[in-house]
């Protein structure tokens, strides 16, 4: 590096994520062409700055073009565009990332995930960073398996890195509008370089306004709406020759009104018989009103700052020092319809404070005249977490006769209470990576990580502001003829009023956690003409510690620990024109921290996983103007005590990319993309509950710009051929574990949009 930091590199101009089945590849190989070689893809998932084809990682890159081209700018979009991530939506924007099959539940905000969230270079510690808009992005490398000993804990299954943008060093930018024929949703965005002799700045806007596609047909209008306002303004100087120094600073205002949540399965009629509703299928329509918005409408607003400062120095010519400070916070204010339909007995509002602060020093150096590569490096990082949650239960005192045992039904209410918690984490960590060159083709890399956390859950409490909700006898619930059953009649150790199946009291309670753990890594590498073999091993842990979704007896978490082994290959054929990848892989975890929704609330167990497949990946240069790739990924995920498959884990996913471009005359070029992404069936709870089919989504883009690339106007179909699934579903609150009645949403249906956009 001469004065820049890895994480400078963002002109990657190829949508980076394809690869075919062994048949398509043999005819690609087999065929003439004529195209001319692909560009090389850089990446930084080690820590320094490589080839995509050359480290022995499984490494998707989506470019910043695909992104703006396609309007990929929430973390839901990005999943349908990589084989072997899924992210699929939940209630209160709580989704979590998964790769190749596995990843943490949602439900328990104190819990890390095992898949780890970086913004430009920093570690981001909640869920909720993955609403935060997606803009002005250089590239986007989703790292698959265990990456503990690289880039820290709660990466045990991979890591999201996510690379802004950076000053350039000539004056320009750009200006796009996008309009959404089908909803009425609109995009604005641009971004302006200024290039002075007192250093490079850049200035990026991002103002979405995205309607909703699920009518609510008791309030009026469709949910869900987003507003979302985002704005990063970074600055890049050279105080020297050897010196270099990016800051940047983003802020994101985000606002949506309404879910897409709906009654979608009834089969005992229990739910009808009720409420007299018959519409329990998907259907995008719901009946949902909550007393805590004048209007009826859940809401959910987050409010974001993020800072990062880093310093480059070139200590010499085999040496780098970078200093990496990155700051964070939000403040996330929600109130729902918590039992999502139209009934009137639950209902909640939170909010959460979050802060981070992190600081890491890292050394990249060469020695032993090349021989060995080296990364090695301190990281310390401290964040704080509040929460506070109010729920009412059955406040317009409706009666719903609820069965609890023969002759027993829950009553009315109403009760009311609120629950509350404070974290505290303290982690540092020293790491080292080392690549050794031993010989001409052999490589061998060893990584290892030791890492100390402190963690405190304090200030934890839930009690009641009233309860008056209890059991009766159920002489005659029709007619609404019943007798109170005295707390000393009910079953030894049973609770004594309903509210407390929903949510049990308890006084402030304090948990201290500490752990410390050693992760490793290593790889054998050979290189052959035309690309490398390699096989790996690494082990990575996720933090411990007690799960906010159950009570405070509950047992604590052991650590997550997981080992990943991979055989891989990358190589490049046909003159660089056809690149081809392939691994095996299989992942394992002892103790992995499953959470999932029950109906009563969220359970939280620790269980015995392990996933295992592989992955396909190509891309070609047909011709001069004509790139073509397909990717796949085929993975087996299991729960190993009871052979079941765990949510959000489809054996198939796979994407096909199509680029092609053709002049017009001399002046003029029309150029045409198109992404299909395919995900195969899946359940969306855990005991394979809520089985979802399997979905094809076509993305098409057709766009007109003179030669010299100073305009473009395009129209862009997404999800052309209107697809729609059942892509995350979940028990009736309280009262679904019962009967059976389960809540689910849609993927959002096909939106077509005109897109301009100029250069300057």
């Amino acid at each position: 590096m001469e004065g820049s930091d890895p994480m400078s590199i963002t002109n990657l101009k190829i949508p980076y994520k394809v690869s075919p089945p062994l048949v398509a590849v043999l005819a690609l190989v087999a065929s003439p062409t004529y195209g001319q070689a692909l560009e090389e893809i850089i990446v930084t998932a080690q820590k320094r700055v490589e080839s995509a084809q050359e480290i022995p990682l499984t490494v998707a890159v989506v470019s910043g073009e695909t992104l703006d081209q396609f309007s990929i700018n929430n973390a839901t979009d990005l999943a349908n565009s990589v084989p072997g991530l899924e992210i699929s939506p939940a209630p209160q924007g709580l989704s979590s990332p998964k790769i190749r099959g596995l990843g943490t539940g949602v439900g328990a905000e104190n819990m890390e995930q095992s898949v780890g969230l970086f913004l430009d270079g920093v570690w981001t510690g909640k869920t909720r960073d993955l609403q935060s808009a997606l803009f002005d992005v250089g590239r986007i490398e989703v790292i698959k398996g265990t990456q503990t000993s690289q880039l820290g804990k709660n990466t045990s299954l991979g890591a999201i890195m996510v690379m802004s943008k950076r000053p350039e060093d000539e004056n320009g930018g750009f200006a796009q509008a996008e309009y959404d024929f089908e909803l009425g949703s609109t995009i604005l965005s641009g971004a302006g370089n200024i290039a002075t002799d007192f250093g490079n700045y850049r200035l990026a806007v991002n103002l979405v306004q995205e309607e909703g596609f699920v009518e609510n047909q008791r309030v009026g209008g469709d949910d869900p709406e987003r507003e979302q306002n985002s704005v990063r303004i970074s600055g890049l100087w050279n105080p020297g020759d050897r010196a270099t120094i990016y800051a940047s600073y983003t802020y994101d205002d985000r606002d949506v009104t309404g879910m897409s949540f709906e009654v979608s399965e009834d089969p005992t009629g229990w739910y009808e018989g009720l409420t007299g509703d018959t519409d329990t299928s998907l259907n995008n329509k719901r009946k949902t009103w909550t007393s805590y918005a004048s209007d009826g409408k859940d809401f959910d607003e987050q409010e974001g700052h993020r800072a990062v400062l880093e310093f480059a120095y070139d200590v010499n010519d085999s040496l780098d020092f970078t200093s990496l400070t990155g700051y964070s916070e939000y403040d996330n204010t929600r109130f729902f319809d918590a039992d999502f339909s139209t009934l009137d007995y639950l209902e909640q509002y939170k909010e959460t404070e979050f802060d981070q602060f992190s600081q890491e020093f890292r050394l990249n150096g060469t020695a032993f005249d090349e021989v060995l590569d080296y990364v090695a490096g301190f990281y310390y990082m401290e964040n704080h977490f509040e929460s506070y949650q109010h729920t009412n239960f059955m406040d317009t005192g409706v009666f719903i006769p609820v069965p609890v045992a023969p002759g027993i039904y829950a009553a009315t209410g109403p009760a009311s209470g609120p629950s509350q918690y404070e974290q505290d984490i303290e982690t540092w960590s020293v790491y080292g990576n080392g690549a050794f060159q031993l010989g001409d083709r052999w490589r061998l890399t060893l990584g290892i990580r030791y890492t100390d956390e402190t963690k405190d859950l304090e200030n934890w409490s839930s009690i009641y502001d009233e309860d008056e909700s209890s059991f009766y006898f159920g002489l005659d619930p029709e007619n609404g003829v019943f007798l109170p059953i005295p707390p000393a009649a009910l079953p030894p150790g049973a609770p004594a009023t309903f509210y407390e199946i929903v949510s049990a009291p308890f006084e402030s309670t304090d948990l201290p956690w500490d752990e410390d753990n050693i992760d490793g890594s290593i790889n054998l590498q050979y290189q052959f003409d035309s690309g490398n073999v390699y096989a790996s091993w690494a082990r990575g842990s996720k933090s411990g510690g007690y799960s906010t979704s159950a009570g405070p007896d509950a047992d604590p978490f052991d650590t997550e620990e997981a080992e990943t082994v991979e055989l891989g290959f990358k190589s490049e054929l046909l003159d660089g024109e056809l690149r081809l990848n392939a691994a095996l892989f299989h992942t394992e975890i002892d103790n992995f921290q499953s959470v999932q929704f029950v109906g009563t609330g969220f359970q939280s167990s620790a269980i015995p996983v392990e996933t295992q497949g592989f992955e396909f990946e190509s891309l070609w240069a047909a011709t001069a103007n004509l790139t073509m790739g397909l990717a796949a990924t085929y993975a087996d995920a299991e729960r190993t005590d009871t052979g079941f498959t765990p949510a959000g884990a489809p054996e198939w996913t796979a994407s096909l990319s199509v680029d092609h471009g053709m002049d017009l005359g001399s002046n003029y070029e029309l150029r045409t993309n198109a992404l299909v992404n395919y995900s195969g069936e899946e359940f969306t709870q855990g005991m394979e509950t809520y089985e979802a089919p399997s979905l094809v989504l076509v993305d098409l883009r057709v766009a007109l710009s003179p030669i010299n690339s100073q305009w473009e106007l395009a129209l862009m179909a997404r999800n052309l051929l209107d697809e729609q699934k059942f892509v995350f579903g979940f028990p009736f609150p309280v009262l679904g574990a019962t009967y059976g009645t389960s809540l689910g949403s849609l993927n959002r249906p096909r939106t077509v949009a005109i897109q301009a956009r100029y250069n300057f």
